[in-house]
């Protein structure tokens, strides 16, 4: 069961091979999953019946204040990286 507003790890199988990513759940109407956008990524909606959906582990709850920071702090590095170009 998935909770819209947690944190989940999920590993899929995509055209590169696995790949694991952590993301929010914005809204679930299974078999569908929305993830919201973060660190620069767009929202993106996977579907979990799907054979490239291999698992996905529920992340520690983080407060709304401390997922700010933490893109906070992203957005610091993203900014950071790009004047140095």
């Amino acid at each position: 069961m998935f909770e819209a507003g947690r944190e989940y790890t999920f590993r899929m199988v995509e055209e590169e091979g696995e790949c694991t990513f952590t993301a929010e759940v914005a809204e679930v109407a299974l078999p569908l999953i929305k993830l919201a956008s973060f660190m620069g990524s767009p929202e993106r909606i996977i579907n979990i019946g799907s054979l490239n959906f291999v698992s996905a582990e529920i992340r520690p709850f983080r407060t709304a204040e401390a997922k700010a920071e933490s893109r906070r702090a992203w957005d610091g590095l993203i900014n950071t990286g790009a004047d140095e170009a």
